[in-house]
């Protein structure tokens, strides 16, 4: 789904503006800002098994997505399940980057697209925005982190136990098929 270029976006539906301000990056912006960012805003009801990012090509734009469930894929790899509400893309308009992967509609999804340029130029005007899109980041940042350490936490109780001693064979089994790590 290419950002739209050079024309102005046409009126959001009353309830996807209302789920759109309501994301915490966007919540109780200055008035300006909120009319420019309203007024660059793209809406579009995308159906099911639809990619709207491909990975390996520029950024064009931050995706809200405000219903729906998408699938965050790699190659022929689904990488994650999101459910709404989301912020999609941020990290490759931001740091200029390709994106890093594809994004399909799990699910018929409710997306809102601000352009790479309004999203740049929202950055340079509004430092509201910009405390947002720190906090943003900083909690996305967190959650990979405590999902990194729920990933350890069962990976160390499993292999790397404190105090854990290794009991000297031989084994004996039971009458079963089995297959045994020794770490």
């Amino acid at each position: 789904m290419p950002a739209p270029s050079n024309k102005p976006a046409p009126p959001l539906p009353a309830s996807i503006r209302e789920a759109l301000l309501l994301r915490p990056i966007l919540r109780d912006l200055p008035a300006a800002d909120t009319e420019f960012l309203l007024k660059n805003a793209w809406y579009a009801h995308i159906p099911e098994g639809t990619r709207f990012i491909i990975e390996d090509t520029p950024a064009e734009a931050v995706f809200f997505v405000l219903s729906g469930e998408v699938a965050i894929e790699n190659g022929d790899r689904t990488l994650a399940l999101q459910e709404a509400p989301r912020t999609i893309g941020l990290l490759s308009v931001i740091d200029g980057l390709d994106r890093s992967a594809s994004v399909r509609a799990f699910s018929e999804v409710d997306v809102v697209m601000v352009p790479r340029e309004a999203f740049d130029q929202l950055m340079e005007q509004s430092a509201t925005f910009d405390t947002r899109l720190v906090a943003q980041l900083t909690d996305q940042i967190r959650s990979a982190h405590r999902h990194d350490a729920s990933v350890r936490k069962n990976f160390d109780d499993h292999f790397h136990t404190p105090n854990a001693r290794l009991v000297q064979g031989p084994y004996a089994m039971g009458a079963f098929p089995m297959y045994a790590l020794v770490v």
